[in-house]
């Protein structure tokens, strides 16, 4: 199964780190929210919520340009997840309100290492990491199964129906696509790594590992 799949891949890849956090954007304030509304459990609205990804340790030139540029491998992996509906990568959309010099990471390197003052781009400089953490967020929708009445369409028949879903159904999905989305992340980057050194990153992972990278998350 994929799950099992991203868990192996995951412990193959040795000590990158991977994970799957938002806190501040996240469903648990709208959980709380229902938790609160006094027509729960019968009536209660679902929510989504959005995930966030931070995967550290990749060193700098994995990936392609074009076709399969870090974003694509991590775009295609993440829409495969059910119910999710967006993905941006570093400042995202945030990026329509910045101008170029603000956008832009500015260099610099200690130690004989380069690296970026921020990570607005996320970590991916046309299409290939740049040694830096590589962070995308994802938005989950709400839960489609409620008990609310909603309208509908009876095929079968040819008319205007209501539909009222029945018996247990998650308000939010957010928390256990959140493991999904840390092993569809790990699936990526083996694919990646595969395609940058070959099966042998598998043999010997730490010719792939980059730990000492100075970098900064802001």
């Amino acid at each position: 199964c994929p799950m099992c799949a991203g868990a192996i891949s995951q412990a193959r890849l040795g000590k990158l780190v991977f994970g799957a956090f938002d806190e501040e954007r996240g469903c648990a304030g709208s959980l709380y929210r229902i938790c609160e509304d006094p027509a729960f459990p019968w009536f209660t609205p679902s929510v989504g919520g959005v995930l966030e990804t931070a995967i550290l340790g990749l060193p700098a030139g994995v990936g392609e340009p074009f076709f399969d540029s870090v974003e694509s491998v991590l775009a295609h992996m993440a829409f495969a997840i059910p119910a999710v509906k967006g993905i941006e990568f570093g400042a995202g959309f945030g990026f329509a309100d910045l101008r170029g010099s603000e956008a832009n990471n500015p260099l610099r390197i200690r130690q004989g290492r380069v690296y970026t003052e921020t990570n607005r781009n996320a970590g991916i400089n046309g299409g290939l990491t740049n040694g830096m953490p590589v962070v995308f967020r994802t938005v989950v929708k709400p839960t489609p199964s409620i008990y609310k009445e909603q309208r509908t369409v009876d095929y079968a028949a040819g008319q205007n129906a209501s539909l009222s879903i029945k018996g247990r159904h998650d308000p939010c999905i957010v928390p256990r696509a959140a493991v999904v989305q840390t092993c569809a992340a790990a699936l990526a980057v083996g694919d990646l790594l595969t395609a940058r050194w070959g099966e042998g990153w598998m043999v010997r992972p730490d010719v792939c590992r980059e730990e000492e990278t100075p970098w900064n998350t802001d």
